[in-house]
């Protein structure tokens, strides 16, 4: 199993992550940045399978109809997120006053909590995570975990826009919290800041975001 990882790409400094496995390759998300992933599968001589969608914010998706269109990769994402992938108001371009992003109209795999994704004999799990979004997930492989825009280094994702809830959110950072990790520790890739551990985000962010919320926040 290797990782590549890319600059942070757009105004919003979104991060995607190749992940490989003999000769096969998943795509983490699927910001803008098309020449670039293109490019890092020639360079490392990777077939892209599957692009694993963590959600469907205009960020994360910008560049999902060409480098789809370009490999033939299965596209992956939580059903209750899939409709941002053809909706500007959705997925926040017009929320954020941006161009409409390309439609994707191919077909898509949905993931649930518990699924087991195959990437040439690596197993991939899907761990939902609604707070950000409604259909947010997590991928788990190994020793490390895709968080999307769920739990970052020092932080999570925003809750006060179009499908956030806040309380939703605070019962995810409690299951986060108190699952039982096996292996103990995992190293965090997110959608938007440096990698970090899992443990450090328990002990230190989980606690510190929780205590930002009232009582009254989680009703």
């Amino acid at each position: 199993m290797k990782i590549i990882t890319f600059p942070p790409y757009g105004p919003f400094g979104e991060i995607c992550c190749l992940l490989e496995n003999n000769g096969s390759a998943a795509l983490i998300d699927a910001p803008g940045n098309t020449d670039e992933i293109m490019a890092a599968l020639s360079a490392n001589g990777l077939k892209l399978d599957k692009i694993l969608l963590t959600h469907g914010h205009v960020d994360h998706i910008l560049g999902l109809s060409d480098i789809a269109e370009k490999t033939g990769a299965a596209v992956y994402i939580h059903p209750a997120d899939k409709p941002k992938l053809s909706d500007s108001v959705t997925n926040l371009s017009e929320y954020f006053g941006l161009p409409p992003v390309k439609k994707f109209g191919g077909e898509t795999v949905d993931v649930r909590e518990g699924d087991i994704i195959d990437l040439n004999g690596l197993s991939i799990r899907v761990m939902e995570t609604p707070g950000h979004t409604s259909g947010s997930v997590m991928y788990i492989v190994g020793d490390v975990i895709f968080s999307g825009d769920t739990l970052f280094k020092g932080s999570i994702g925003r809750t006060d826009m179009p499908d956030g809830n806040n309380a939703v959110m605070m019962k995810t950072l409690d299951r986060i919290a108190s699952a039982e990790w096996e292996p103990r520790d995992y190293t965090v890739y997110s959608g938007h800041t440096a990698p970090t551990k899992l443990s450090v985000e328990i002990k230190r962010t989980i606690p510190y975001m929780k205590g930002l919320y009232s009582h009254d926040d989680l009703l």
